[in-house]
């Protein structure tokens, strides 16, 4: 018996016809065919011990024709068909062998191995290897296959196992180096696996292998402009590069804020294969981002006439028309997304729920809330996530539902992620506050604040749209005091200090916000728009304004702050652009109707006025005071000239 296995081996391969020959003999009596078939066996050895392959396969074959219930025989066979290269028909003859030795199965499971194309036939395979691994002469081999296999399946833990010991044996070895990277990697020890794979792309064998994982376990770490260069360097040194490898790399750019730079990659891919889906949507996204709409628009329909199921330009398209509040067009390709993700449910797990929330989400912002209602059925069908437990919050409190809405969150099966049972924590408070049980919620959100960070961001969160504007203070201070430099905590400490009327200090807090994050939009606008509210700094409110719709060119609230220091400016041609886009993409917000109203009397034009003010009023504006101040000037408009 040889002892080694020659996988993928030059040899002559024959066709079913030779292994058959032997078949046509005529049969011996029964007691001697078990004897028989032995000496078969060993002249079938000698024979191809002598390279006469053909004579070999037809003495082996008559043995087993002989006694074909041999498992001894049939591994035999099987390994003498492996080791000429045979790998199919070695793999068939040793999986019809009843029982296998060791060797039989370590032979098994590496051809398995080698050749499985699905998880559960590499599943399979790992039985094999794992009955094998104790057979000394494959034992390195049934090992390098194991570790494989394990990675492959995603089972870094048992690949580590095998690894740590042999990297002690062998700390040079660049594959070993390399597999210690993937199995780091899988296991989140992403400091230890960058530096395995840094060792292993020395060597130019492994190069390539290990810098691919090297960008990737850089993008887990967030270093994304190491990462970037890192393929970019890669990619440029390669040659021509491929297609996919471009998207990833403009990816990785975007990552990083390299913007201009992954545009300029995405071209470039575009320019070579001007169908080619993946980078047509991500340019579309790229577009989406920096609020042209028109443009987003332009590449997802390419994509969509390039791929007219692909269900993440489908997807895009939809959410670009969503943030738009086009819901008529939105409306129809996500039934069409859900219908896709429906025929790919194995290759698209979980999509379909992704795609169901964003029907919900569709109808609640269109205040649809009777279409939005069998979305949300369908989503409590399983435990909900995030997400889903968010929009069914948002279905009762957009109603002012409070009671039903917590006699739901008290019964609502959720996911058992952290995050799910802190957000319900807080929801019940929040609903128990509305529907009049206010010590209670107080003494809950009290306990929130004092816990760990994203408790604690809730619990103040909560206190502002109840509007306990102390409370959220109080609570934000102390938090901060735990969690110092918190952007988000900061943000809702100054937010509720300008709505408890300490402007002053409110201001102070922006600024200090501003000093860390400089790019954080919401703060811009926030400080922006309290300056223009108050007629204060309008030259200084313009210009962090502008600087937060850049960030976010199609958030309707910054456009609204825009259009409304424009208009305390005294520029109404530019209030009016502003205030208008901001309506398109804020139809149920109160305040853009009423700078809407406020625009059209200083322009003299009444009627306009009154159908504006009108529309706010009708919206049910929670602002303090804004109902009455509505009101007000609804009744002045009564008494006002004819223009």
């Amino acid at each position: 018996m040889t002892a080694e296995v020659f996988v993928g081996r030059a040899w002559v391969t024959f066709g079913l016809s030779l292994l058959l020959l032997a078949c046509q003999s005529v049969a011996p009596p029964l007691g001697n065919r078990g004897q028989k078939a032995l000496g078969l066996v060993a002249q079938a050895q000698f024979e191809l011990a002598e390279g006469r392959v053909e004579r070999g396969l037809s003495l082996f074959a008559e043995a087993l024709r002989l006694d074909p219930t041999s498992a001894e025989l049939r591994e035999e066979y099987g390994l003498a068909l492996a080791n000429l290269g045979m790998r199919e028909h070695a793999l068939a003859e040793l999986r019809r062998a009843a029982t296998l030795s060791p060797e039989g199965e370590a032979v098994l499971g590496l051809l398995a191995a080698q050749g499985a194309a699905s998880r559960e036939e590499l599943e399979q395979a790992v039985v094999h290897l794992e009955k094998g691994v104790a057979f000394a002469p494959y034992a390195d081999k049934v090992r390098q296959g194991l570790i494989e296999a394990y990675l492959r399946l995603g089972q870094g833990g048992k690949a580590w196992a095998l690894l740590e010991p042999l990297l002690v044996e062998h700390p040079q070895s660049p594959w070993l180096q390399l597999m210690a990277g993937q199995a780091l990697r899988q296991l989140g020890r992403l400091a230890e696996a960058e530096a395995h794979l840094q060792q292993a792309r020395q060597v130019p064998e492994f190069a390539a292998q290990a810098t691919g994982e090297l960008v990737e376990v850089l993008a887990q770490q967030g270093k994304f402009k190491e990462a970037s260069s890192l393929l970019g360097e890669a990619i440029r040194r390669g040659g021509e590069p491929t297609l996919p490898g471009l998207v990833r790399w403009a990816t990785l750019l975007l990552r990083a804020k390299d913007e201009a730079k992954a545009v300029e990659v995405l071209d470039e891919a575009l320019l070579r294969d001007p169908d080619f889906t993946d980078a047509l949507i991500l340019r579309a996204a790229v577009a989406f981002r920096q609020g042209k709409a028109d443009e987003a628009e332009h590449f997802y329909r390419r994509a969509l006439l390039s791929a007219p199921e692909d269900p993440d330009a489908l997807l895009g398209l939809a959410r670009l028309y969503l943030e738009l509040r086009r819901f008529r067009e939105a409306r129809p390709l996500l039934a069409k997304t859900r219908e896709v993700v429906a025929k790919h449910e194995d290759a698209l797990p979980g999509a379909g729920l992704e795609v169901v929330e964003e029907q919900a989400a569709l109808e609640l912002l269109a205040r649809s809330y009777e279409q939005a209602l069998p979305f949300l059925q369908e989503l409590a069908k399983k435990p909900l996530g995030r997400r889903g437990l968010a929009l069914w919050a948002e279905y009762f409190r957009a109603q002012g539902q409070w009671v039903q809405g917590l006699a739901f969150l008290e019964s609502a099966r959720v996911t058992q992620e952290p995050q799910v049972g802190r957000l319900l924590r807080s929801l019940k408070a929040e609903f128990l506050l509305f529907a009049g049980n206010r010590q209670q919620a107080l003494a809950e959100l009290s306990a929130m604040s004092e816990s760990e960070l994203e408790e604690a961001r809730l619990a103040v969160g909560t206190a502002m749209r109840g509007k306990l504007y102390q409370d959220a203070v109080a609570w934000a201070r102390k938090a901060l005091a735990r969690f110092p430099g918190d952007g988000e905590l900061t943000f809702s400490l100054a937010a509720a200090l300008e709505r408890a009327g300490q402007f002053a200090e409110a201001e102070k807090v922006f600024r200090q916000l501003l000093a860390a994050e400089p790019e954080n939009a919401a703060a811009l606008n926030y400080l922006g728009y309290m300056f223009a509210d108050r007629g204060e700094n309008l030259a200084e409110a313009k210009e962090l304004i502008e600087k937060a719709v850049a960030l976010d060119p199609l958030s309707g609230a910054y456009l609204d702050s825009l259009g409304w220091v424009y208009f305390r400016l005294g520029d109404w041609d530019r209030a009016e652009k502003y205030l208008t886009q901001a309506a398109s993409l804020e139809p149920f917000d109160a305040t853009v109707h009423e700078h809407l109203g406020d625009l059209f009397q200083a322009r003299g034009q009444v009627e306009k006025a009154r159908a504006s003010w009108q529309r706010a009023l009708e919206l049910k504006p929670d602002e303090e005071g804004q109902e009455e101040r509505l009101k007000a000037k609804l009744a002045g408009l009564a008494h006002a000239p004819s223009p």
